[in-house]
């Protein structure tokens, strides 16, 4: 069992539209998050959410998980024992159920969630979109479109308001190139 679930014993589940085809998974929860109940609320939720207004998109038309489904304690990183623990317990099983054809991954343990590679903050800030035809240990047999990003924290925390201006901008971008290849059937791209 994860240490983190045994210390904080609140789990909070995959919020959004469970019928989208479109995922966005962060890292591990932040005491924020049950307040609202979902992931990604307030502090880096508040990126998202500029994101969203931008493209005119409602955030819960979107299905949000998170690598560790729970909050370790002190709001600390998640150990690996803990990501190997929620992601091959219920992540991979999300994943599998959902059939996404889109995914976000914020912040390096998503990236590793979906890549099994290292962290690659160069890839993040790539104006490009990715296609995989399925994760590293072979649970997704469908072609998806990755988008590969920063986590939104690291760009509230910046005191450089261009720094988040640019991170929005650049989401936004992506998540338009992703939404039109997926539309158009083009994700081999």
């Amino acid at each position: 069992m994860c240490k983190a679930f045994t210390s904080s014993n609140r789990v909070l589940p995959p919020w959004g539209d469970t019928e989208s085809k479109y995922m966005i998974i962060g890292q591990s929860l932040c005491t924020q998050c049950y307040e609202g109940g979902e992931p990604f609320y307030g502090h880096s939720g508040n990126l998202l959410d500029h994101v969203f207004d931008l493209l005119k998109i409602r955030k819960s038309s979107f299905l949000i998980t998170n690598v560790v489904l729970h909050n370790p304690p002190g709001n600390r990183a998640s150990l690996p024992e803990e990501r190997l623990s929620c992601s091959e317990t219920y992540g991979r099983e999300v994943f599998r159920l959902q059939e996404p054809r889109l995914v976000i991954s914020l912040g390096r343990d998503a990236y590793s969630f979906i890549s099994r590679t290292t962290y690659s903050v160069r890839r993040c800030l790539e104006p490009k979109v990715w296609s995989k035809s399925n994760l590293a240990d072979g649970t997704s047999t469908r072609r998806f479109v990755w988008i590969p990003e920063v986590h939104p924290a690291f760009y509230y925390r910046s005191s450089d308001e261009r720094m988040r201006r640019d991170y929005v901008q650049r989401l936004v971008q992506k998540l338009r190139l992703g939404i039109r290849l997926v539309k158009e059937g083009r994700i081999n791209e």
